[in-house]
């Protein structure tokens, strides 16, 4: 049998699990063909080192025994709901490959609107710091697109799970970084008050009965506690909002969230000396919350 003979059949029967899973119930039969087939490319890059023009040009060459058993257990593998990113160990974030596994949050496109947002606002001198840094995706994306004059006077790494920062400082291993395994704020970082504190974050913040209506692939798969940020979803960033706020003098945190949370976020912020705006995404949803300690109005853009 050819490559493209066998391409043809295994993107058929990836395209047809696909068909059945929910995050992809909107989305037409032919464009998760595409899905299909462009999963089978990466593979096939990963796995061949293969670009998708090498692959065409070998469409009507004979494919080995060998090839076909690796294929059809990538294939077996997804219909499990094993997430490509998961099967190969890396995920395309901001340009960069960024490992993964099954310690960590696989990096959502969504995530890199929060990069280009806080990029613009990082200043000389600063303290940079990334709270549940997971895969450490969002510092290495920030740190590689940062102007090359840039000097920060550190950069901390923190998060709970020791596993995940064992992957974070092979994805920042170019990088001089301080790694901390903490829940939330260190009080190592809270009494410097020479220098503005910028924090970026993707927290946890599902609520549990939004955990519940996500795709089988990935609650099977993704870690729960890099998903569900407490019952309501809020509690954990309004905790980070706790430990900050009143605690640091001279600070910016730039925070992903949902637009379910927000209104809660807001309650929990009204009455604090603080000054906040909130940004949309591209579909208009309430996307990203910038809080800095300089009081001052609400901005909705």
């Amino acid at each position: 049998m050819i490559w493209k003979e066998f391409l043809k059949d295994t993107a058929g029967e990836l395209a047809e699990y696909l068909s059945r899973d929910i995050q992809y119930s909107r989305i037409p039969r032919g464009q998760i063909r595409q899905i299909a087939w462009r999963e089978i490319e990466l593979f096939i890059e990963n796995y061949k080192k293969w670009s998708p023009e090498t692959l065409v040009l070998k469409e009507q060459s004979k494919i080995s025994d060998k090839d076909k058993a690796r294929l059809k257990s990538f294939i077996k593998a997804r219909i499990k709901g094993k997430p490509l990113a998961y099967i190969i160990g890396k995920q395309r974030f901001y340009g960069l490959d960024i490992g993964v596994n099954k310690n960590v949050l696989i990096p959502r496109p969504e995530t890199e609107e929060l990069v280009r947002y806080a990029i613009k606002r990082i200043k000389n001198n600063s303290i940079l710091v990334d709270m549940g840094t997971g895969s450490g995706c969002i510092l290495a994306a920030i740190l590689s697109d940062l102007p090359k004059n840039m000097k920060l006077a550190g950069v901390f790494a923190i998060d709970k799970s020791r596993a995940a920062l064992k992957l974070a400082k092979k994805n920042l291993k170019k990088f001089r970084i301080n790694y901390i395994s903490s829940s939330l704020f260190p009080i190592i970082l809270r009494n410097d008050t020479d220098r503005k504190i910028i924090i970026v974050a993707n927290l946890p913040y599902l609520s549990e009965k939004e955990y519940l209506k996500l795709s089988p692939e990935v609650k099977q798969y993704e870690p729960k506690t890099a998903l569900v940020g407490g019952k309501q979803g809020h509690e954990l960033i309004c905790k980070l909002i706790d430990q900050t706020v009143g605690k640091i003098n001279n600070f910016e945190m730039f925070l992903e969230i949902s637009p379910t949370i927000y209104p809660k976020i807001k309650k929990h912020l009204a009455g604090k000396d603080v000054r906040y705006a909130v940004k949309r995404d591209l579909s208009g949803k309430i996307r990203i919350l910038h809080i800095s300690s300089s009081a001052g109005r609400v901005t909705v853009f």
